[in-house]
C-alpha cells in the first residue's frame, strides 16, 4: 500500500447559510469544518444588528429607511401602547406609529443608580428605568 495526497471529506454542518457550506468559510485541507457553524455564530446574517449588513436578511422599517436585524429588534422593549420604542409615537391628530417587533410588555422597573459616577460626584443619585424585552421578563407588575 502506497501514501497518497487524498482526504475523505466527511462535511460536518448544521442547516445554516452560506457562511457554512461555502468553499470560502471552510477550513483550507478538507472543507470539512466552518468556525462560523459553532452555535454563537450560526445564521448570524439573519440574526446581526443589520445596520451595515445590506446583504443580509432583516426587517425594513419605516418604508425600507432603516434595517435592523433580529437581535436589535428582539432586544428593544415595547413602547407605549404596544409601538415600537425608538420610532413609534402615537399623537393626537392620528395614530400612524410604527408596531413593535414583539408584545412583551415593557414592564418598567425602576431602581436608583449614580449619575455622575465618572465626573467624581457620588453624592447625585438619580430613579433609573429598566424595560423587560423579548429576552428578559418578570411578572407584572414589577415595581410599584
Amino acid at each position: 500500500m502506497t501514501g497518497s495526497d487524498s482526504v475523505i471529506v466527511s462535511r460536518f454542518s448544521a442547516p445554516g447559510g452560506a457562511e457554512v457550506m461555502s468553499r470560502g468559510y471552510l477550513d483550507i485541507i478538507a472543507e470539512e469544518h466552518s468556525v462560523y457553524n459553532a452555535l454563537p455564530y450560526r445564521n448570524l446574517s439573519v440574526r446581526s444588528s443589520g445596520s451595515g449588513e445590506s446583504h443580509s436578511i432583516r426587517a425594513n422599517i419605516l418604508g425600507g429607511g432603516i434595517r435592523e436585524g433580529l437581535q436589535t429588534l428582539l432586544t428593544r422593549h415595547q413602547g407605549k401602547f404596544g409601538v415600537d420604542s425608538q420610532y413609534g409615537s402615537i399623537r393626537v391628530d392620528g395614530y400612524g406609529a410604527t408596531a413593535s417587533f414583539h408584545k412583551t410588555p415593557s414592564n418598567i422597573r425602576r431602581r436608583i443608580e449614580y449619575s455622575n459616577e465618572l465626573v467624581g460626584d457620588l453624592g447625585t443619585v438619580i430613579t433609573a428605568s429598566v424595560y423587560d424585552n423579548y429576552w428578559v421578563q418578570h411578572p407584572i407588575p414589577q415595581s410599584d
